[in-house]
């Protein structure tokens, strides 16, 4: 106790520079309330906060991962972690809803979200260019745009005023230190911007933080006749309640826009863009907006490059993917005027069948989109459906009532309990579907699917009892 309140006076005093002595577990601080606001002014230079949840199975798998790399940790930023079940009202402050989540928190500015790959080497790499500005050397043109379709090059990694700008502009841009064949595209200047289509724009030692975001959105965002980047005041649209209609150019690192398709995408954002309508490119290999948007569309980094439209409903996204036709501008055109007819055919995301995962008798079986119709309106079967994501926590939680039930029905063929990834797959009728949520279709000629309602305080006698109730015959023979 007495070493307590040494301490703690001596943080008091303000001639003293003190670090509030916490909890620290495999180089990693244990925060909470009051520690959390403390870390951050404690260290400045960065603090890389894990949240998670106890029951949270991906949090489970980051973590032996987050532990190496905070062992391997050259980075001036600090690893911490926060146990969302216990700090509660810390996570909702944080606007932390899913677990896990990492949120690098650097002074003065906005948290980001790390969204790169989960395992020890990337994060460690990662820290050391956003927070310790160690760029990768870069000699050749088709390097720098493996992610991002504008880059800047720097003679060196103190280049001041692109450090400040970079934690800003993460998910739009890339840095590297210009190699020998690339120095002569910087002529005499500490920094360019440089873009896919070739355009060079200086950046000047006097130009501010926030004038070198300037003249990255201006590249990106504003260039006449062209159709934007997806910026991230279009991309929040897409992720929160507002109404709207965005036409989706996807392309990877691979694909030069100089091609035919993309001029005529660009054709017809000059015809057809409107305050309704909105165009915009998307790079798939974007690990935000991009790689999250063409999930939605089954793409990834090897996907061919294709046209979408997301149409947001009263909260529910509707989906039209181009479909077996050429990216021309007579294409688009009747893209479009099917889509503002009614004409066009929604698409239907669906998973790839997993052939090493085989049906056992009493276990949950697992659907995907293009067989869940088939399975679910079977007048033969009674279907007892879960829709989840992964990363729920109801979900998480819920799993071993949901196989318990699935096990005592196996002697029941006609009984079938399933449930389904709705971050995978897109089912007709179910557009606003939350986590957790529980479907029952019934034997017999209707189908007519019957919602179970909350899943909170769940047990397996409600489950029993709501199943007894539709099949009478389960009553006398439930095995218990």
């Amino acid at each position: 106790m007495l070493i307590k309140i040494i301490l703690l006076l001596g943080c008091l005093a303000p001639s003293i520079f003190c670090v509030y002595p916490y909890a620290v577990e495999h180089n990693i601080i244990n925060l909470g309330e009051p520690t959390f606001e403390l870390a951050l002014k404690d260290y400045p230079d960065g603090v890389l906060v894990y949240f998670y949840e106890a029951y949270c199975n991906p949090c489970r798998r980051l973590w032996p991962e987050l532990v190496d790399a905070a062992t391997k940790n050259s980075s001036v930023v600090r690893f911490a972690k926060v146990d969302c079940h216990d700090e509660i009202d810390l996570c909702n402050t944080r606007k932390v809803f899913t677990f896990p989540t990492l949120l690098l928190h650097v002074q003065n500015k906005q948290p980001y979200e790390y969204r790169g790959a989960r395992n020890s080497t990337d994060i460690q790499q990662w820290l050391l260019k956003v927070a310790d500005h160690q760029f990768p050397i870069v000699d050749h043109e088709t390097t720098l745009f493996k992610k991002f379709s504008a880059a800047i090059l720097v003679n060196s990694n103190q280049v001041l005023n692109v450090n400040s700008a970079y934690v800003d502009n993460l998910d739009n841009i890339e840095i590297a230190v210009a190699g020998p064949s690339l120095k002569a595209k910087m002529a005499d200047s500490s920094a360019v911007l440089i873009t896919e289509r070739g355009e060079i724009t200086p950046i000047s030692p006097d130009d501010t933080a926030a004038g070198v975001t300037y003249k990255i959105r201006g590249a990106l965002f504003t260039r006449k006749n062209v159709a934007p980047y997806l910026s991230w005041t279009t991309y929040s649209q897409l992720t929160g309640d507002q109404d709207f209609k965005i036409i989706i150019f996807f392309k990877t690192h691979k694909f030069k826009p100089q091609r035919d398709d993309s001029l005529a995408f660009d054709k017809a954002y000059n015809e057809f863009q409107s305050q309704e309508l909105k165009f915009a490119y998307v790079n798939v290999d974007d690990d935000l907006i991009g790689h999250e948007l063409g999930k939605l569309f089954g793409l990834n980094t090897t996907s061919k490059p294709t046209v979408g439209i997301i149409s947001r409903v009263k909260k529910a996204n509707l989906k039209y993917k181009l479909v077996n036709d050429a990216i021309t501008f007579e294409n688009l055109q009747k893209f479009l005027q099917e889509f503002e007819n009614g004409l066009l055919k929604r698409y239907y995301m669906s998973a790839s069948p997993d052939p090493s995962v085989k049906k056992v008798k009493g276990q949950v079986e697992e659907l995907i989109a293009s067989d869940y119709q088939r399975v679910a309106m079977d007048p033969k079967l009674n279907v007892f459906v879960q829709f989840y994501f992964p990363w729920c926590e109801q979900s998480v939680k819920f799993n071993p009532i949901w196989n318990k039930l699935a096990y005592r029905v196996r002697d029941h063929e006609n009984v079938k309990i399933a449930k389904i990834n709705i971050n995978q797959n897109d089912i007709e009728g179910f557009d606003n579907v939350v986590c957790a949520s529980l479907v029952f279709y019934p034997e017999g000629e209707s189908k007519k699917p019957i919602d179970y309602g909350t899943t909170e305080n769940i047990t397996i006698k409600n489950l029993q009892n709501f199943l007894t109730d539709k099949i009478p015959q389960l009553l006398q023979n439930f095995d218990l």
